[in-house]
C-alpha cells in the first residue's frame, strides 16, 4: 500500500495508512485545552530551541513517521495506564493546569496525582538511570507541583516510574544498573520559593529572547553541550599535532595528575573529549536554520574536544 502523509511528516518507509494514522495522532493535546504561552516542556527545553521552533515553524526539518515510533510507544503505554488510573479512587490524571507568571500563561499536563504524591511515567534508557541523569525531569515535575499547588492541591512527593526499554538481566550485576525494568525514582521536591524563582527567571529570559534576531539569540542563549546531547567520553593526554590519545582517563583529576608527573606543555596537552552532538545532528528540528550549528560547522568545530591545558 502506498500511503503518503500530509506535512509535517514524511513516510519514506512506506508504512501503511493505519500505522501512519496511529503513530502521528496527537494524544497529548486535548481539544478542550486552552492556549498558553509556554508549556512546562517548553520551559525546560533549551531557550534557543523553544524560540526558533516558534519563530520558524514553517521551515523546520520535516520528521519522518518512523521517527515518532518511541513517542507513539510511550503514548500507547500511557493510554493503558490511564485505564488503571481511572479505577484508582482519589486520583487526578492527565489533567492540564494553568497559571500566570510575568504576564505569560504557563501550562502543564501531569500524569497522575494522588494523596499529595505526583507521579510521572517515562520510557527511557538504562544509561540515564545509571548516571542519575534526571535534571530535566526534576525541573518538569517541580513545575507540575507548582501548578498543582496554585490549583489548591498540596504536593509532598515527586516520583518518576521509569520503564527501561533496553534493560537486560545480564547487565544487572553492574554497579548502579537498575535491578528490574520498571523502577521508581524519587526526585527532590523544591521549596516553593525555589521553583517560583526558576519559573520567573525562565519566563523573563524567554520573553527577552523573543525580541532577539537569530544571531543575537545564538550569542545570548547558545545550546550547551548537554543541550546538544553531547557527553564526556574521556579525558585524554594528547601529543601535540596528533589526533590519537596517548593515554585516556575517566576523570579530569586522573588525567591532570599523570600529565603533571610525566609530560610537558611543550609536547602534550590534556583535553576533554566529548561524544558527538547527537541532538544537533540528528534530532533537532531547528538544525538547518540554527546559527550556532552553522557557525560550528563552518569553523570546523564539532564541539567534540575541549582543551583543559
Amino acid at each position: 500500500m502506498d500511503y503518503t502523509t500530509k506535512l509535517p511528516y514524511t513516510n519514506v518507509h512506506n508504512l501503511p495508512k493505519e500505522i501512519v494514522s496511529a503513530i502521528t495522532k496527537d494524544r497529548y493535546t486535548d481539544s478542550n485545552d486552552l492556549p498558553s504561552d509556554f508549556s512546562a516542556s517548553k520551559l525546560v527545553n533549551p531557550i534557543q530551541i523553544t524560540i526558533l521552533t516558534q519563530r520558524h515553524k514553517d521551515n523546520l526539518v520535516v520528521e519522518d513517521v518512523i521517527d515518532l515510533f518511541y513517542r507513539f510507544r510511550g503514548s500507547v503505554a500511557h493510554a493503558v495506564l490511564e485505564d488503571s488510573w481511572v479505577e484508582t479512587m482519589g486520583s487526578r490524571i492527565e489533567e492540564r493546569l494553568y497559571m500566570t507568571v510575568e504576564g505569560k500563561t504557563i501550562s502543564g499536563k501531569f500524569d497522575c496525582y494522588q494523596s499529595g504524591e505526583l507521579r510521572d511515567y517515562k520510557f527511557t534508557k538504562s544509561y540515564k538511570v545509571v548516571k542519575n541523569d534526571f535534571q530535566e525531569w526534576e525541573i518538569q515535575l517541580n513545575i507540575y507541583a507548582e501548578l498543582l499547588r496554585q490549583a489548591g492541591h498540596p504536593v509532598s512527593k515527586l516520583v518518576i516510574w521509569a520503564f527501561i526499554d533496553d534493560w537486560k538481566q545480564s547487565e544487572a550485576y553492574k554497579r548502579g544498573y537498575p535491578q528490574q525494568p520498571i523502577v521508581p525514582i524519587e526526585l527532590r521536591l523544591w521549596p516553593v520559593y525555589e521553583i517560583r524563582s526558576w519559573i520567573k527567571t525562565r519566563v523573563i529570559a524567554l520573553t527577552n529572547a523573543e525580541q532577539m534576531d537569530d544571531i543575537e539569540l545564538a550569542n545570548m542563549f547558545p545550546c550547551s553541550d548537554r543541550d546538544c546531547w553531547s557527553d564526556v567520553k574521556d579525558y585524554a593526554i594528547m601529543k601535540n599535532g596528533s589526533d590519537r590519545a596517548t593515554k585516556c582517563f575517566d576523570t579530569q583529576e586522573e588525567a591532570v595528575k599523570v600529565f603533571e608527573e610525566k609530560y610537558e606543555l611543550a609536547t602534550h596537552s590534556v583535553v576533554k573529549r566529548l561524544t558527538p552532538t547527537t541532538r544537533c545532528d540528528k534530532y533537532c528540528a531547528c538544525r538547518e536554520i540554527c546559527i550556532q550549528r552553522k557557525e560550528r560547522k563552518s569553523n570546523g568545530v564539532c564541539n567534540e574536544q575541549e582543551l583543559i591545558f
